[in-house]
């Protein structure tokens, strides 16, 4: 596998400093959403953002039910 142009998207942005302490390889990491409660309106502009930099996203989704209870992420990503 190729990581060139992909990256990590972790469901809660406080995620990136756990996920950071196991997790060594190259991927970028993005915590979203950037706010609680999650402002969707902000949260798909981003995902947008992240769409226009990378060609594939790996999602980690843990503990969603506190960052983003509507699916939000998970529903514009798949």
């Amino acid at each position: 596998m190729d990581p060139q142009g992909y990256a990590v998207v972790l469901v809660a942005p406080n995620q990136t400093e756990i996920f950071g302490y196991y997790y060594h390889g190259p991927l970028p990491m993005i915590g979203l959403p950037a706010q609680r409660p999650i402002d969707p309106q902000d949260t798909l502009q981003r995902l947008a953002d992240v769409k226009s930099h990378y060609d594939r996203v790996w999602l980690v989704s843990w503990a969603e039910q506190e960052a983003d209870p509507k699916g939000v992420i998970a529903d514009w990503l798949a």
